[in-house]
């Protein structure tokens, strides 16, 4: 596939008089002026969903702040990376084997092999899994004569 550019539009940005650079319009000016496809994603919309937590945030801002880095050293011919979290630390991963990784989980999901998928998608998923799982766990008493059912969706990882 085509190799693909990152461009960083700080918070707060300003121009040469001041006016405030908007993630929209350097979107705008490289559709216009380079003919490119173009996509704006804002970080804090990306983020893990619900409340941001203290978490989410340092996350984002390590993970943010590696990537600045790992562009500013990188040089031509390069592989492709992108920033993971391994445990509870980020770290660079091989573009290709993570794509390999995660159509292997959409193979056995796709058989509901679901103990496959979630094997393959290493120990920290299963690990937080597992947690999720105990700290949902059902614990209320039910009237067994009840018509109705209780339905919980959980979506992890």
């Amino acid at each position: 596939g085509a190799r693909l550019c990152m461009v960083l539009v700080a918070e707060g940005a300003i121009d040469r008089k001041g006016q405030p650079i908007k993630t929209d319009y350097v979107r705008q000016v490289i559709c216009d002026r380079l003919k490119h496809d173009t996509r704006a994603t804002i970080l804090g919309h990306v983020q893990r969903g619900g409340q941001a937590s203290a978490y989410d945030r340092l996350i984002g801002t390590m993970t943010g702040a590696m990537a600045v880095e790992k562009l500013r050293r990188s040089e031509l011919g390069d592989d492709a990376t992108i920033v993971g979290i391994r445990g509870f630390s980020p770290k660079f991963n091989p573009l290709v084997e993570t794509i390999a990784a995660t159509q292997l989980v959409g193979e056995f999901t796709a058989k509901l092999d679901f103990e496959s998928a979630i094997l393959a998608r290493k120990k920290d998923f299963k690990r937080n899994f597992e947690y999720h799982k105990a700290i949902n766990r059902d614990t209320a008493k039910h009237d067994k004569g009840a018509a109705g059912k209780t339905i919980a969706i959980l979506c992890s990882g």
